[in-house]
């Protein structure tokens, strides 16, 4: 499965750079889902770049010892 997020802020003079990948996999019993995400790579005309930051995620533990 694949999410492309995009930047928030209004595009006007952003020049497309390309993409950054993230890649992580979830577990389901019997299941393991790849996910990537693609968040789109800006450079703006001051030769900065604008990329979406990376959201965090919450991480399960096993409770067993």
């Amino acid at each position: 499965m694949t999410e492309t997020i995009d930047v928030e802020e209004d595009k006007t003079g952003l020049i497309p750079m390309g993409k950054k990948v993230t890649t992580y996999y979830e577990y389901k019993p019997s299941k393991i889902i790849k996910i990537q995400q693609e968040r789109l790579l800006y450079r703006t005309e001051d030769k900065k770049f604008v990329c979406q930051t990376v959201a965090p995620r919450l991480v399960e533990r096993n409770s067993r010892k």
